[in-house]
């Protein structure tokens, strides 16, 4: 369709959102940004507003008060509900088809640790707690404490350590964010979460369809089932249910096994890099691997694996396959990421110019 329709495309939620966050932004900054044409911008942003105007005038032809229809209206704008999902409590249920590469929410941490999920100061979780309305202390402690499986004894800490997740790969740091503490798990998710400037990020991974419960991953992918039991049971206090995990014996021990190539390989990959052509090759092996799990390749590790790739190809010489792995890093980047996050906006200087990856050190 035409660059300034409708659609799903990732940058324009990320106007809208950076106009919402900084309404002091104008739509030359906003562009600027984005790397894309003011008029493109202006006219994507009208739209925007021309959709929510539409919707409001919808809910208000149904005779709610001015403050239901306010909070409907918010409602209507979101592609997802918290709802009670049989055996799980409550969980998110897509409102709307969501396609895949689209952000589903982005939000601030209620709470924060420093020192990650173990050995947090309790004094500073609570001092954080004891801040915060009524209202939302209420929405926190009705979150799920594995300690406290059946809610008697339930406790701050106890929430904080069950729900929290670290601000990051390798982060120090946890944190608790409302909503998408809410997405259950699944070991064949759906969608995918991170973290980027502060905001925890979830967004589609695979197409999901209206009325279906968006699910992410919580533990480490590339394990058996029985592994994965394991650890949910010893880190969540509870185990899975997914399809993944309820598959026919044969064909789990099949998944299983390419599961656990994919995760040899991830780790064989840094140990070739001085042989580029024959890591480069693993690379296209544990893409072509996810596949076979029929689902597309998880956003997440496709902007890993094409990084990788690209810095092989850069460190051999072979500028053409360079460009072709960067392009898609960063498409998968600006999904997991956003358009302007620091992450993106190194890929897209790499796109312009691949060389100007040299200035950064050596490649892998």
């Amino acid at each position: 369709m035409p660059e300034d329709q409708g659609g799903h495309d990732p940058w324009r939620q990320e106007a809208v959102q950076m106009q919402k966050d900084d309404p002091e932004l104008t739509i030359s900054q906003i562009a600027a940004r984005l790397n894309k044409p003011v008029k493109t911008v202006k006219s994507a942003l009208a739209n925007a507003r021309k959709k929510e105007a539409l919707a409001k005038s919808e809910k208000g032809s149904q005779g709610y008060s001015k403050e239901g229809r306010n909070d409907n209206d918010k409602a209507n704008l979101l592609p997802y509900q918290i709802a009670p999902i049989p055996g799980k409590g409550l969980g998110l249920v897509a409102t709307r088809k969501i396609c895949r590469g689209e952000l589903i929410v982005q939000e601030k941490p209620v709470l924060t640790a420093s020192g990650g999920l173990v050995g947090f100061a309790l004094k500073q979780l609570q001092t954080q707690f004891d801040q915060l309305s009524s209202s939302v202390q209420d929405e926190i402690m009705v979150l799920y404490d594995k300690h406290a499986p059946d809610g008697v004894g339930k406790t701050l800490s106890g929430v904080f350590s069950t729900n929290a997740l670290p601000q990051g790969v390798g982060s120090p740091d946890a944190a608790l964010c409302l909503v998408i503490s809410r997405a259950n798990h699944s070991c064949i998710s759906n969608a995918y979460h991170g973290w980027v400037d502060g905001r925890e990020r979830l967004y589609c991974d695979t197409d999901i369809e209206s009325g279906e419960e968006i699910c992410t991953n919580y533990i480490q992918w590339h394990r058996t089932t029985i592994q994965r039991q394991d650890a949910l049971q010893a880190q969540f206090g509870f185990l899975c249910g997914c399809p993944a995990c309820m598959e026919e014996e044969t064909l789990r021990k099949k998944h299983d096994a390419i599961r656990c190539q994919i995760g040899e390989l991830d780790e064989a990959i840094p140990e070739l890099a001085f042989s580029p052509s024959k890591a480069v090759a693993l690379v296209e092996k544990v893409l072509g691997l996810y596949e076979q799990l029929g689902r597309p390749v998880p956003h997440a590790a496709e902007q890993r694996h094409c990084y990788d790739a690209f810095q092989l190809s850069l460190s051999e010489g072979n500028m053409q396959a360079a460009k072709r792995w960067i392009r898609r890093a960063y498409n998968a980047s600006v999904v997991t990421d956003g358009m302007t996050s620091p992450g993106t906006l190194r890929f897209q200087r790499f796109m312009k110019n691949p060389m100007s990856r040299m200035q950064d050190g050596p490649c892998v």
